[in-house]
């Protein structure tokens, strides 16, 4: 019996310390865990604070390229994180745009984000015509989107399958719905025309004829490469002084940017096709009043002239105005033509059946002039984000 005894005790014993090595294995095991998890939630928020420093630094880049659009980037103190720092590398990314990469540094954890930055334009792009006081629809069919600091008149058969904004206490008389409508409290300051700015943007000076006392432009091609009355300009940018007369242009195709100063009245005839070479150029700049005058195809057939210098004489282009388009005085557009972008003027008389479309470029590419004062705006889709080294 006693032997029995002794081998049952001794089970026990051994049974004994396999649950006590189990129960310190398992312990050994927890404390490890918890270590890990404590280490994760360490090197986690250590990230997560090294992305708001990383943030803060691509803001902070936004107010200072607001400041100068020269801005190069450096080593930051954090103003919202003292204890963290972040590195900045701006470079220009095209004309009113850079791209900026901020390092966020949090202790021992680094993140990085970049993304694209454009100085912001001023909200008169955001319509498709624009007028600093009055519009006037006349017998006319359109879709757009108009803005008004005045009162809206319509004349005749007026059908409008667009938004129209004006200012609170103005009236509205042309046929358009009230659900079309909204009034707004305050008016909205107009862009001032970059005419000075534009004659120092290395814009070529040319000098058209004059028929009978008015500045006659007729059956000429502007393009970069291209300038019938003189040296070219590599942005397509030339400019000329009208001398207060009247000027006329007929069969005219631009691909480029076209500024008139002191002009009587311009009036753009038929067969003309207006658009920008370069994006961040306004299209067509008018010191004066300006009439466009949609009608009529632009043939190169019929004026013997490769206008758009692809060495044949057979295109065929419909009459157009694409881009910014920006007068001093009053703006009156007639006829049937396409009006692609933003229309800017004191006054906006409107007569006939125009195609009015919006310019999607103005949401990624600033236009020379047409911009405003304030912190730069993230382009859409360009934020990239990841962990530092």
């Amino acid at each position: 019996m006693p032997a029995k005894r002794s081998r049952k005790t001794g089970s026990i014993l051994v049974l004994a310390l396999i649950v006590s090595a189990t129960a310190s294995i398992a312990g050994m095991h927890l404390m490890i865990v918890s270590d890990l998890r404590l280490r994760r939630s360490y090197a986690l928020a250590r990230i997560q604070d090294a992305v708001r420093v990383s943030s803060s630094g691509l803001q902070y880049a936004r107010s200072r390229l607001g400041i100068s659009a020269g801005y190069q980037g450096g080593s930051v103190v954090d103003p919202e994180f003292p204890q963290a720092t972040f590195v900045l590398d701006v470079e220009p990314a095209g004309v009113l745009k850079a791209h900026a990469t901020s390092t966020g540094t949090f202790g021992d954890a680094t993140f990085a984000t970049n993304a694209d930055l454009i100085a912001p334009p001023h909200p008169a792009l955001g319509f498709n015509v624009f007028s600093a006081s009055t519009i006037h629809l006349h017998d006319t069919t359109l879709k757009g989107y108009l803005r008004a600091n005045g009162n809206v008149t319509g004349e005749g058969v007026v059908d409008f399958f667009g938004a129209l904004m004006t200012t609170s206490g103005s009236s509205v008389t042309a046929q358009i719905a009230p659900g079309q409508i909204e009034f707004v409290p305050e008016s909205m300051a107009a862009p001032t025309l970059p005419f000075s700015a534009y004659q120092s943007l290395a814009a070529t000076l040319i000098d058209p004829p004059i028929v009978q006392g008015k500045v006659c432009i007729k059956g000429v091609a502007f393009r970069p490469n291209h300038n019938p009355y003189g040296s070219t300009n590599a942005r397509g940018a030339y400019v000329f002084d009208a001398g207060h007369r009247s000027v006329e242009l007929l069969d005219v195709y631009v691909d480029g940017t076209l500024t008139i100063l002191n002009a009587g009245s311009v009036t753009i005839g038929q067969g003309c096709h207006f658009v920008a070479f370069d994006p961040a150029l306004a299209t067509l700049l008018v010191e004066g009043d300006l009439e466009v005058q949609l009608q009529d195809d632009l043939r190169e057939s019929s004026l013997a002239v490769d206008l758009n210098g692809d060495g044949d004489l057979v295109d065929v282009f419909a009459p157009r105005l694409e881009g910014v388009v920006g007068t001093s005085g009053s703006l009156e557009i007639v006829g049937t033509g396409t009006l692609k972008g933003c229309f800017i003027a004191e006054s906006v008389t409107i007569e006939g059946y125009p195609t009015i479309e919006s310019a999607s470029s103005f949401k990624s590419q600033p236009v020379e002039g047409f911009v405003v004062p304030g912190p730069w705006n993230v382009l859409a889709g360009t934020i990239q984000q990841g962990t530092g080294p």
